[in-house]
């Protein structure tokens, strides 16, 4: 689903950030 990939993408570029 469209949602769900916008999550795990924005969870991926959160995660990158706080790395």
């Amino acid at each position: 689903e469209k949602w769900a990939k916008n999550l795990y993408i924005g969870s991926i570029c959160y995660g990158r950030t706080v790395s």
